[in-house]
């Protein structure tokens, strides 16, 4: 099934699939970091989601970056982090709405912790052409998101 940008999908509300996609995606998230938290296997540790969209459908569930930040947070509450690890989160969209959403919606997550996070206007090429030479960087742990919606 192709969809198009203007379709809606982050209009309404996640369906069920959508939703079981995302629980999946929590879990892989929850299991991952501490891999590389937990003991310092790598200095830094970067998250890309490539197509991040606007963080939320429109009931407020939750989509792939707000799960990833809320997992950290989680993470960093309860378990023991190498101080000497960089965390830094990469969220990119194309859409300018989505990205102003986005960056809201973060905006709480980051304040004031030992996180980095961008959040940037740009299509897939342009994010990926960006964050490549450190996606390449054989001194980091890298988990890339690549989910697009639709096809284009």
């Amino acid at each position: 099934m192709t969809h198009n940008r203007t379709s809606g999908f982050h209009k309404s509300a996640f369906d069920g699939a959508t939703l079981l996609k995302l629980d999946i995606m929590r879990h892989y998230v929850r299991e991952w970091l501490p891999v590389f938290l937990s003991k310092r296997s790598r200095p830094c540790v970067n998250v890309f989601d490539f197509f991040a969209g606007p963080g939320a459908d429109a009931l407020g569930n939750p989509g792939t970056p707000l799960i990833i930040l809320g997992e950290l947070r989680k993470y960093w509450q309860t378990r023991p982090v190498d101080p000497s690890v960089k965390v830094s989160l990469y969220f990119s969209d194309r859409d300018r709405s989505h990205v102003a959403e986005l960056q809201a919606r973060v905006e709480p997550f980051a304040r004031n912790q030992p996180w980095g996070v961008r959040v940037a206007k740009l299509d897939f090429g342009e994010a990926f052409n960006t964050y490549l030479p450190l996606i390449r960087d054989r001194n980091s742990a890298d988990l890339v998101i690549l989910d697009q919606y639709g096809f284009q």
